[in-house]
């Protein structure tokens, strides 16, 4: 009840307050998205986990002031059995760009992307997460700063960042005293074809790491039904003289429009967290498919239905991990004002 009441609340003032700026300076737009999850998991036979849940509740606010000068907050109220009450609150977005000095650019400050791999562009064609996000090396957010632009005659993107490197959850004392500078860039070779590299360098005198670098190269091959996304990740982690190094690689092949607004999704993920250590990897195997009640705005989902299975398998010969995941996600957004 009191996070329904606080809900309410904070919707009622982000409504009240764009109104009033949409009026006086600028114009303001509202957009939600939800995703209701359905869970089976099952290993060895033995049913772990079978729950119905909302893994996302976004409530987004963008205010444009001028032409240059553009915010977003975002709000996540998601199932959660951390709280008494079952639900979670997570700010997710807080940033304002400004598209000043950086030429077909723009200057990012707050709570924003990290733009490493493929994590900062992932729409979760998969319900599973971006490799680097499931494996932990790097959250979805962070605080910091960035500056962006395209490459000219559209060739492609680049971004550089300075971010805590923890992480949007984390706060405070569970923050290092060194930031994390991160380098990114996309190239499109091709109609159809793209490549890219991102670098994250921070070098912390505390935990959980003295030393961390992490670099990806990511790959897409898209034509007419076809699409194909690949990831090469490594990561040096820990002490700064003996770092444990990590790999692995992520190829997502997509079917898209197989019978009208429905695409087959397969994911295969390789992730070895300690090169030096035998055994201690794991595989990842998904198959599923994306139908498309409504369509978006640029392809984004309007009402969809995702239905995933996902194997777990550890290299040291366990029992795999099976799970079933079903998921409706709807999006909408109101005119700007």
């Amino acid at each position: 009840m009191v996070r329904f009441r606080m809900f309410i609340c904070v919707f009622s003032i982000m409504i009240s307050s764009s109104l009033h700026a949409g009026l006086k300076d600028g114009e303001s737009q509202l957009k939600a998205y939800s995703w209701f999850r359905y869970t089976y998991e099952q290993e060895d036979g033995v049913t772990n986990m079978s729950e119905f849940a909302v893994k996302r509740g976004y409530l987004r606010w963008e205010h444009q002031f001028i032409e240059e000068i553009k915010s977003r907050v975002t709000l996540d109220f998601f199932s959660s059995h951390k709280d008494p009450h079952g639900a979670g609150l997570k700010l997710k977005d807080a940033y304002v760009d400004f598209k000043y000095l950086i030429p077909e650019g723009k200057i990012t400050v707050g709570l924003q992307k990290n733009y490493f791999g493929l994590v900062y562009d992932w729409n979760y064609i998969t319900i599973e997460k971006a490799l680097e996000d499931k494996e932990k090396l790097v959250a979805s957010r962070d605080y910091g700063i960035s500056v962006g632009g395209n490459i000219p005659n559209g060739f492609g993107e680049w971004n550089l960042e300075i971010v805590n490197g923890e992480g949007y959850k984390k706060t405070g004392d569970d923050i290092n005293t060194e930031i994390a500078y991160l380098g990114n860039i996309r190239v499109i070779l091709l109609p159809g074809i793209t490549i890219g590299a991102s670098l994250l360098n921070e070098n912390a005198k505390e935990s959980p790491y003295e030393k961390r670098m992490l670099a990806a190269g990511v790959g897409r091959i898209a034509y007419g039904p076809i699409d194909v996304w690949l990831e090469y990740l490594w990561a040096d982690r820990g002490d700064k003289n003996n770092p444990i190094n990590s790999q692995g690689y992520m190829i997502m092949p997509i079917l898209k429009d197989v019978l009208p607004n429905l695409d087959i999704v397969t994911r295969y993920d390789r992730w070895d967290p300690n090169m030096e250590e035998e055994k201690d990897g794991h595989e990842r195997y998904i198959a599923g498919f994306n139908y498309h009640f409504t369509k978006g705005p640029k392809g984004k989902p309007g009402v969809m239905l995702q239905v995933n299975f996902e194997r777990k398998q550890k290299e040291d010969g366990s029992k795999p991990t099976d799970q079933l995941l079903a998921q409706l996600r709807w999006e909408f957004a109101t005119d700007a004002f």
